[in-house]
């Protein structure tokens, strides 16, 4: 594989300007773990070249990073790849043997390709240490046995799934590579080239997420019998009233004392984002917002009820898992009759 084209490539489909732009919002942390096959390895030294053949090895990652809502996300990243030897190409040593394990603290950038659903690829470079812990034995002498800190970069390319708003599954494939590595043993140096396949699958966990923009307050026509209806709108995920939901709910309050309606009908709704049951919960706590922030301007908590529809009546129609702001809304309704 070519590692020039491979980055190149990925930074292209980073700054591809795709329409839907969701992605993960928030701090988040990931775990993978997986298989690494190391490229074969050419080695030079003082008394020529060589080249290390290796066996499949172990991998593992831990990350901790900042989605910024609009597919983008940065993240740190520490890693572990660990392949021991399975042979030299050409060389004379006898019984050749060792291993070669490699730490690196990464910083990665990604990109995530909303689809709509909750399957989600993704994208991504990183640049950082490695460092390279290697031996190299014969049967009767240690050729080399050290460590050596060199320039890392890899490219990524991956899929998540969505559990839930917070839990995703995820799979990915990594080229990892170093700058050659250099060693001393034996009375000489050593160069020993650092290249890696990587395959891992994970857990990744969002923490939170920043709100996305709302629309502007509707207001919607009465229907027969009914002498106000009122829509307030709520950040994903959200009960807290927001400064524009406070003044319709203010607007409610003031024509509920002037018109002394019969009954008084706070209905909540969610998006599609999350499962069922827990939007129905999101869905009625919606509502006892709206009925506190009412009882609080002098409405009497007993012309109040509150009904929770979760993503069952949806305003703007979508597909699961899409977070759709207008669909996020509590409707208030003034009966008079």
């Amino acid at each position: 594989m070519n590692v020039r084209h491979l980055l190149i490539g990925t930074a292209l489909a980073l700054s591809l300007p795709l329409a839907a732009q969701a992605g993960n919002e928030g701090l988040y942390v990931g775990g993978a773990a997986g298989v690494n096959f190391a490229t074969d390895a050419k080695v030079k030294s003082g008394t020529g070249s060589d080249t290390i053949k290796y066996d499949m090895g172990p991998v593992g990652a831990l990350s901790v990073g900042y989605g910024y809502g609009n597919g983008f996300r940065t993240e740190f990243e520490g890693s572990l790849r660990s392949n021991g030897i399975n042979g030299l190409k050409n060389s004379t040593l006898a019984s050749p043997s060792g291993s070669s394990r490699t730490w690196a603290l990464m910083v990665n950038g990604l990109y995530d390709i909303d689809t709509g659903t909750p399957f989600t690829p993704y994208v991504g470079v990183g640049v950082g240490l490695g460092i390279v812990d290697a031996k190299l034995d014969g049967a009767v002498t240690t050729q080399y046995n050290d460590s050596s800190n060199q320039f890392a970069y890899q490219g990524i390319a991956g899929l998540s799934y969505a559990l839930d708003r917070n839990l995703s599954l995820t799979a990915d494939y990594r080229y990892f590579r170093t700058t050659d590595a250099k060693y001393s043993g034996n009375g000489t140096n050593w160069s020993v080239a650092n290249g890696n396949h990587s395959i891992l699958a994970g857990l990744r966990w969002t923490f939170g997420s920043s709100p996305a923009p709302m629309p502007e307050p509707v207001q919607v026509r009465a229907a027969p019998l009914v002498d106000a209806d009122y829509l307030v709108f709520f950040d994903w995920n959200k009960t807290d009233i927001t400064r524009d939901a406070d003044k319709i709910i203010g607007d409610a309050a003031a024509k509920a004392g002037a018109t002394k309606p019969i009954a008084i009908v706070v209905t909540g709704h969610t998006d599609t984002s999350g499962t069922a049951g827990y939007n129905q919960a999101l869905s009625e706590r919606r509502a006892a917002a709206v009925k506190a922030d009412l009882i609080r301007r002098g409405v009497s908590p007993s012309l109040i009820r509150t009904i929770g529809k979760g993503e069952s009546e949806l305003l703007v129609p979508t597909a699961p898992g899409v977070r759709e702001p207008s669909n996020r809304r509590a409707q208030i309704v003034l009966k008079v009759g």
